[in-house]
Parts: structure tokens; C-alpha cells; sequence
């Protein structure tokens, strides 16, 4: 009965989420031919992997800026989709403006949402390096957590940046995405729905 109500409370956060993006990706309806040809073109599933079972991390912990340590536990209850980065892997300088635009154009983490878009650098000198890193590049749009011995991609078992990883109700991964990603409108849509009702 659990895992039931836990069923429909992620199919109904994210019927709200895609009823969301759906109003805007209406409004450019004519062009779908030509994006999903993009998307398929751009093959994500070489490089996305959905487990059978949710691998539980929560007692795995990262630090904010402050260093100030916070185990991933803190994200449960919220659909949450975190990114891992450094500053020094040009795939992922690369992929931050789009992440960054998506987020801020679909108001993604407001605190009133269920779901939540995050980052995680593991570059060693933390918020040190990554603070002036991010304002150097006008990105403000996401929270920033930091894991400079790249713990939980250790526990993960992933060795390749960027990553991103799909957290479901109970703080479980159920997905991972390695390498970079568009960040449209259309094609996060696809990669969503792929992950939370696969």
C-alpha cells in the first residue's frame, strides 16, 4: 500500500510538472517533427542507465558552502535531480548555461515544488573556487553542494563528469545520465518521463 501511494504521488508530481512544460511546448507544436529527430540523433540512452532497484546513498553526506555537512536524506520527499561538475571538465562548463536556463526559465526550485535541481561540484577547493567560477558566468540559478573526494561517485561507481543522477521520493538514485545533456525544453521532458514513468 505504501509503495502505492508512493506510485501515485510521483505520477501526480510530475503530471502537474509536465502539465507545466507541456503549455509552453504547445505553443511550439510545428517544430516537433524537427526536435525529436535532434533527439534522437543526439542518443542519450548510450549513456543513460535506469537501475532495478534504487541504490540508497542517504547516509552519504556533502557539504555547502560553509562546510557544513549534509547528507543526501536532506533531499527526500522532493523529486531531485542532481549534477555533478567541477570547474576544470570543459564538458561540464559546457553544459552549466543550459542547465542553468532551464531551471530558471521553468521556476523548477521553487521551495513550494516537489521536485528540485541541484549541483555538485567536486572540485577540491570547494566553494572557494566554485563561487567565483559560477559569478564569473552569471549562473545563479541552482543550489550548490560540494563533495571534494568525489564520494558519491565512488558509491555510485561512475567515473566520468559530468553526471547527473535522478533521486526519487525516498532519496533513492534510480538514474544516472553520464556525459552532457541539452537541456531543452522537449528533450528534458522526454529524459523525465523516461526516468520517473519508465
Amino acid at each position: 500500500m505504501q509503495t502505492t501511494n508512493k506510485n501515485i504521488q510521483v505520477i501526480s508530481i510530475l503530471t502537474i510538472f509536465f502539465f507545466i512544460l507541456f503549455l509552453f511546448f504547445s505553443k511550439r507544436a510545428y517544430s516537433d517533427d524537427l526536435h525529436s529527430v535532434k533527439f534522437e540523433k543526439n542518443n542519450f540512452t548510450k549513456y543513460l542507465e535506469i537501475y532495478e532497484k534504487p541504490k540508497n546513498i542517504q547516509d552519504l553526506y556533502i557539504t555547502n558552502q560553509d562546510r557544513e555537512k549534509i547528507t543526501i536524506s536532506k533531499f527526500s520527499n522532493k523529486l531531485t535531480v542532481i549534477n555533478i561538475w567541477a570547474t576544470w571538465c570543459l564538458p561540464c562548463i559546457e553544459e552549466l548555461p543550459a542547465l542553468n536556463d532551464f531551471i530558471k526559465s521553468n521556476n523548477t526550485n521553487n521551495k513550494d515544488s516537489n521536485y528540485q535541481f541541484i549541483t555538485l561540484s567536486v572540485d577540491i577547493d570547494g566553494a572557494k573556487r566554485v563561487l567565483p567560477f559560477l559569478k564569473k558566468m552569471k549562473i545563479f540559478s541552482f543550489p550548490v553542494y560540494y563533495d571534494p573526494k568525489s564520494e558519491l561517485l565512488k558509491e555510485l561507481k561512475i567515473s566520468r563528469l559530468p553526471t547527473t543522477i535522478f533521486l526519487d521520493l525516498d532519496g533513492g538514485v534510480i538514474a544516472s545520465l553520464q556525459g552532457t545533456f541539452t537541456w531543452k525544453l522537449e528533450e528534458t521532458y522526454k529524459l523525465l518521463q523516461k526516468i520517473y514513468l519508465n
